[in-house]
C-alpha cells in the first residue's frame, strides 16, 4: 500500500505545480495535465483506503492516519465537484497543497496504534459527516482567499496575473457562501453523533469540537441574517479554517497521550 500512498502524494504535489503554472500562464493543456494528476492521486489513494477498510472494517475510522487519508480523498472529490459546478480552475492552487499536506500527515501517523473501542455504524457516519463538512469548508476557504484577492485588485485597479484570471466577484462569493452554508448542517449532525458515540464527554476532542460548532453556529446565524458583509464572511471563513486545523492538531494521538499522561501523574500525585 505504501507505493500507492507515495504516488498519491507525488501526483497531488505535481498537480499543484501545474496549477500554479496555469495561474500565471493560462494554458488549457497545463490545466488538463494537472487535472489528470489529481485524478491519478485520487485513484492511488482509493486503493489503500479500500484495503484498510477491508482489513480493519469500522475500526478504520478510529485510526488517526486513516482519517487523514479519508479526509484527503473526500477533499479531492469535493474539489472536482466545485470545479465542475463553478468553473473556477484556480481553486486547485489552494486545494491541492492542502491535500498533499493531509497525505503527508497520514503517512507519518499511520503507525500510531489506536484501539477501536466501538463497531457502531454511528462512528462511521459521524466521521464521514465531519470530514465532508471539513472538506466543504476547505472549498469555502479557497473561495474566500480568491474573493479577497479579486476584491483587493479591483479596489486598487491593479489586476495581477492571478486576479486577472479569476471570475467575477459574484461567482467567488457564491463559492464562499454556498460552501459555508452547506458545511454547517453536516457538521451539526456529525457533532451530535460524535457525542452519542463518545466514551468520555469531557475529552479535549469533544470540548474543542463543541467550541468550533458554537463559533460556526454564531457565524452561520449572522450570515443568514445578513449581518455579515461579504468581506466579513470571507474573514469568518478563514477563522473557521484556522479553528478546524487547530482541532486536528489538538486531537492528534500524541496530544491525547500527553493529556492522559498528565492525568495519570496528577492522580498518582
Amino acid at each position: 500500500m505504501t507505493i500507492f500512498t507515495n504516488l498519491a502524494v507525488l501526483c497531488s504535489g505535481i498537480a499543484f505545480v501545474f496549477f500554479l503554472f496555469f495561474a500565471f500562464q493560462e494554458n488549457k493543456k497545463v490545466f488538463a495535465a494537472g487535472t489528470m494528476l489529481v485524478l491519478a492521486s485520487f485513484i492511488c489513494l482509493t486503493v489503500p483506503i479500500a484495503g484498510m477498510l477491508h482489513e480493519h472494517k469500522l475500526a478504520f475510522f478510529s485510526q488517526p492516519g486513516s482519517r487523514y487519508f479519508l479526509f484527503a480523498w473526500i477533499l479531492i472529490i469535493v474539489y472536482f465537484i466545485a470545479v465542475y459546478k463553478y468553473r473556477v480552475r484556480l481553486l486547485g492552487i489552494l486545494v491541492m497543497p492542502l491535500a498533499s499536506i493531509l497525505l503527508l500527515i497520514a503517512i507519518r501517523e499511520k503507525n500510531i496504534s489506536v484501539v477501536a473501542s466501538t463497531s457502531d455504524w454511528l462512528l462511521f457516519i459521524h466521521v464521514g459527516l465531519v470530514l465532508i463538512s471539513f472538506g466543504i469548508l476547505c472549498i469555502a476557504f479557497a473561495g474566500s482567499i480568491l474573493y479577497l484577492v479579486k476584491q483587493k485588485a479591483l479596489k486598487k485597479h491593479e489586476e495581477s496575473a492571478i486576479s486577472g484570471r479569476l471570475p467575477a466577484l459574484t461567482t467567488l462569493q457564491r463559492i464562499m457562501q454556498n460552501s459555508f452554508y452547506s458545511g454547517f448542517p453536516l457538521l451539526t449532525v456529525g457533532a451530535v453523533l460524535g457525542i452519542l458515540v463518545a466514551e468520555d464527554w469531557q475529552s479535549i476532542k469533544i470540548l474543542f469540537g463543541l467550541i468550533i460548532w458554537f463559533v460556526y453556529a454564531i457565524l452561520f446565524t449572522l450570515a443568514k441574517g445578513g449581518q455579515l458583509k461579504k468581506k466579513q464572511l470571507a474573514i469568518s471563513v478563514l477563522l473557521l479554517f484556522i479553528l478546524f486545523n487547530s482541532y486536528f492538531l489538538v486531537t492528534s494521538p500524541k496530544v491525547d497521550q500527553s493529556v492522559e499522561q498528565i492525568k495519570t501523574e496528577g492522580a498518582e500525585g
